[in-house]
């Protein structure tokens, strides 16, 4: 294992995944799917999130998506549907998803700026910040893996947000796979800490 690859691995166990993203066609076929074949779930809908302020590369962006998030055994998977990225040239491709590969993997720390630098360097570059509410969210570009890894700024959305997916998750029977997130549950509608 490189240099690099062993430094990336220690940090990760630092900070435990949060979840894990997949891009997809479909979400209702997608949440089916994983329903089916993992028994993840149930699944909570955030219909076309719009942030508050988003940057690729320092510049003004644009990221309209879809995002079902569920409860995959110990940790929660998100599933994605996008609608529009802007500049579609840079910013798409990296946050497409590259096939049936995750698209990334996340975690929570308390100090994403530190976490940030340190990540760039270790070579990994920041590509995208967004917030939303009192959600904060930082994407490095990690060719190495295949994928991205998304900073999430603890808060207490954020862990109240993934501590539900567990609880929805505990006895479930796998009726109502797909749930619209009760409006105040969402990012846009909580105070920041």
């Amino acid at each position: 294992m490189s240099n690099k690859a062993e430094s990336l691995t220690r940090n990760l166990v630092d900070h435990p995944i949060s979840h894990i993203s997949y891009v997809v066609h479909d979400l209702t076929t997608a949440v089916d799917t994983w329903v089916a074949a993992f028994g993840a779930g149930p699944f909570f809908l955030f219909e076309h999130v719009s942030f508050d302020h988003i940057e690729h590369e320092g510049a003004g962006a644009a990221w309209d998506h879809s995002a079902a998030f569920g409860q995959w055994g110990p940790i929660a998977v998100e599933l994605q549907q996008i609608h529009s990225v802007q500049p579609a040239g840079t910013l798409g491709p990296k946050l497409a998803g590259r096939g049936l590969a995750p698209n990334h993997v996340a975690y929570i720390t308390p100090n994403p700026e530190a976490e940030s630098v340190r990540l760039a360097k270790m070579g990994f570059p920041k590509f995208l910040f967004a917030t939303l509410g009192p959600v904060e969210v930082t994407y490095h570009d990690v060719p190495m893996f295949g994928h991205a890894i998304e900073i999430h700024k603890e808060c207490d959305f954020i862990m109240d947000f993934f501590a539900s997916l567990a609880t929805a998750a505990d006895g479930w029977d796998g009726a109502d796979p797909l749930r619209a997130m009760p409006r105040s549950d969402r990012p846009d509608t909580t105070t920041s800490d």
